[in-house]
C-alpha cells in the first residue's frame, strides 16, 4: 500500500506539472506564430494539445483552435476545419449550445469556411458569433469584420462598411497607439472602395493601415504585403503604373517568404501581377504567373473554387489574345481530378 501511495501522488504531481508544461507549449506556439515560424508553431501546439488530451477541458478546446488557425493560415483547410470542429464539440459538451465560450471558434470556422467559398455557412456562423459577443468587448472588432467580409464576398458592399465602420470605431477607442487590428479594418475598408472604383477614398485607408503594420513589433506580417498589394491596385487603376509595379513584387516576396510560394493567399496575390501584365501588354509574363497560381489554387482550393475558376478563365482570356484558341477552349472543358 505504501508503494502504491507513493505512485499515485506521484501520478497526481505529474498530472499537475502537465497543465504548466501544456500552457507554456501553447503559449510558445502563439508567439512562433505571430512571427511567421508556423513549422515550430504547429510543433509548439501539437505538443501541447498531446498533453491537455489526456485531460480534457476547455484548455483542449483552446489548444484545437489555435492549431485550426495555423492550419487555415497556411492553406491546409481540411485540417483546420478538422481542429475547429474538434474544439467545439468539447465546448458544446462543457457549456452548451451556442455557448460565450464558443464565440472564438465560430468566428474562426466562418473564417475558413469563407476562404474555402462556402458563403452561406460563413455569414451563418459569422452572424452568431457577432450577436453572442457583448456591445463594447474588444474581440467585437474581429467577429464584425468577419460577417462584414461575408456580406462584401455576396456582393453587399454597403452592409460590409456599416459593420466596418462599427469595427472601426471600437478599435479606434481603445487607448493608445494604434493596433494592427485597426490596421485590418481599414484595410479591407479599402477592398470595398476598391471594388466600387471609388480609389481616392481606398487610397488614404490603405496608406494608413501600412502605416500601422509597418510600425509593428513584427514586421513585414501576411496582413502588410495585402495592404502593400491593395495599394498597389489602387495606384494601377489610377494609372500609376510605376509606382504599382514594386508595390505588388514586395507584396509576393514577404508573402513568398511568410507562407511558402504554395499557398493560396500568395497565389491570389499573384494573378493581381498578372492582371496588371496583361494590362499593360506584357502577356509572356502573365501567361507564366497565371499559370503558377492556377496550379497552386487547384492543388490547394480545388478546380472548382470560383477564385479557381476566375483564374483559369483570366488565362483562357490571356490565350486566346495570343491566338492559342484551342488551348484557350481546352482550359474551359470541365476539370476532372
Amino acid at each position: 500500500m505504501k508503494h502504491l501511495s507513493a505512485l499515485l501522488l506521484l501520478s497526481a504531481f505529474a498530472l499537475q506539472a502537465a497543465v504548466p508544461e501544456a500552457e507554456a507549449l501553447n503559449n510558445r506556439g502563439v508567439n512562433q506564430f505571430q512571427g511567421g515560424r508556423y513549422r515550430e508553431a504547429e510543433g509548439s501546439y501539437t505538443k501541447a494539445i498531446a498533453i491537455w488530451r489526456e485531460q480534457g477541458g476547455a484548455s483542449l478546446a483552446a489548444g484545437l483552435n489555435n492549431l485550426g488557425a495555423l492550419y487555415r493560415a497556411t492553406g491546409k483547410y481540411a485540417e483546420s476545419e478538422a481542429q475547429y470542429l474538434e474544439a467545439l464539440q468539447i465546448q458544446t459538451s462543457l457549456f452548451g449550445k451556442d455557448s460565450i465560450q464558443s464565440v472564438n471558434v465560430l468566428n474562426n470556422l466562418a473564417q475558413l469556411y469563407r476562404a474555402q467559398g462556402r458563403l452561406d455557412d460563413a455569414l451563418r456562423l459569422s452572424r452568431k458569433s457577432v450577436a453572442l459577443t457583448p456591445e463594447g468587448h474588444s474581440d467585437l472588432v474581429d467577429r464584425l469584420v468577419t460577417l462584414g467580409s461575408a456580406y462584401a464576398d455576396l456582393g453587399q458592399p454597403d452592409e460590409a462598411l456599416t459593420l466596418f465602420g462599427r469595427a472601426a470605431a471600437l478599435a479606434e477607442s481603445v487607448p493608445g497607439a494604434p493596433h494592427p487590428r485597426l490596421a485590418g479594418v481599414l484595410n479591407d475598408m479599402a477592398q470595398i472602395h476598391i471594388s466600387q472604383r471609388r480609389f481616392a477614398q481606398a487610397e488614404p485607408l490603405v496608406r494608413r493601415a501600412i502605416a500601422i503594420w509597418e510600425s509593428a513589433a513584427v514586421p513585414e506580417q501576411p496582413n502588410l504585403a495585402v495592404g502593400l498589394n491593395n495599394l498597389a491596385q489602387t495606384l494601377r487603376f489610377q494609372g500609376n503604373y510605376a509606382d504599382a509595379e514594386p508595390l505588388y513584387r514586395r507584396s509576393l516576396q514577404i508573402l513568398e517568404r511568410r507562407l511558402g510560394a504554395d499557398h493560396p493567399d500568395f497565389a491570389k496575390e499573384l494573378t493581381n501581377l498578372a492582371d496588371f501584365f496583361h494590362e499593360r501588354g506584357r502577356d509572356g509574363g502573365a501567361t507564366l504567373l497565371y499559370q503558377r497560381a492556377l496550379g497552386v489554387l487547384e492543388r490547394s482550393l480545388g478546380p472548382n473554387h470560383p477564385f479557381t475558376a476566375k483564374v483559369r478563365g483570366n488565362l483562357a482570356q490571356v490565350y486566346r489574345a495570343q491566338g492559342r484558341r484551342t488551348e484557350a477552349a481546352n482550359l474551359l472543358l470541365p476539370r476532372k481530378f
